[in-house]
């Protein structure tokens, strides 16, 4: 995920480890108010597609790490390189740049993530869909580049 991006935003995916700081740097930044008005929604979301499983007392693997965005990312080692991203990150991304990210599944079709209004940090009614985007496509254990929808 964080080669694609790279090469989205530089030209080249050489660049994704200050990608994954960015992204890491910025959760650790924004805290807890994107993550506890985004994140629940997103945990939902990916259990109802099966991407999350429950355990014995109904709550997820992934929710019980997110008592706290520097919980989650020492839990899954975010900030190591060859961690893998998930729509988390994704989400923060969106976040960070104030851009869209569409993200294409073969399995669930389309997913757009927006950027959010934390702590002020931009003013959502400048935010238009009509703006420039990122695109990319879920395939297995890795994120490939879009360059043209239709």
């Amino acid at each position: 995920m964080f080669r694609a991006f790279s090469f989205i935003i530089t030209g080249s995916e050489d660049q994704h480890v200050q990608v994954r700081q960015a992204i890491v740097r910025h959760m650790r930044t924004i805290g807890t108010s994107l993550w506890e008005s985004q994140v629940s929604s997103l945990l939902q979301h990916l259990r109802s597609i099966g991407e999350v499983s429950e355990n014995s007392n109904g709550s997820s693997c992934a929710e019980s790490r997110t008592d706290g965005i520097h919980q989650y990312i020492t839990a899954t080692k975010m900030d190591c390189d060859r961690t893998w991203g998930s729509e988390v990150e994704i989400m923060v991304l969106s976040n960070l740049l104030n851009t869209a990210v569409y993200t294409y599944d073969t399995n669930y079709g389309w997913s757009k993530h927006i950027p959010s209004n934390v702590h002020g940090q931009f003013d959502v009614s400048t935010y238009s869909d009509s703006r420039m985007a990122m695109y990319v496509r879920h395939a297995v254990n890795h994120y490939d580049v879009i360059t043209a929808v239709q």
